[in-house]
């Protein structure tokens, strides 16, 4: 459908998708815009005190369960991140994923950011758990 625009929305790590690709692709992505809500550019709120403290626990034995319900046999034996309550902890014990100094580099539109070449409506969030 040449004739339809496209348009990217997405929520939290949704936004940071949709940085990352409109970064990524620069003048050959294929939306007409995006918008991104309560995204990041950089990979700052996975070292935020803040959010280790009151967020990752939570969301780290969430996603703990969510990997073990699908995707057991690909992850390392449960023993080995049981105790991690961070993404950094759990991050780097995650083989496919980690280290974390790995996936900052790749995940983020950070340093590509000035390549956005499509209108970008964005919004920062003070406080998303996500």
């Amino acid at each position: 459908f040449p004739a339809v625009p496209i348009h990217l929305a997405g929520y939290s790590l949704g936004a940071t998708s949709c940085l990352l690709y409109c970064a990524r692709y620069g003048d050959d992505a294929a939306c007409d815009g995006a918008v991104a809500v309560a995204g990041s550019f950089t990979p700052s709120l996975i070292f935020c005190k803040h959010y280790q403290r009151y967020w990752q626990p939570w969301l780290t034995a969430n996603l703990k369960l969510v990997f073990w319900n699908r995707f057991a046999d690909e992850l390392p034996p449960r023993e080995e991140i049981a105790g991690a309550s961070t993404y950094v902890q759990l991050l780097d014990r995650l083989p496919h994923v980690g280290p974390v100094s790995k996936l900052c580099k790749t995940a983020f539109a950070g340093s590509d950011a000035s390549r956005i070449a499509r209108p970008l409506l964005f919004f920062a969030s003070a406080d998303d758990p996500f």
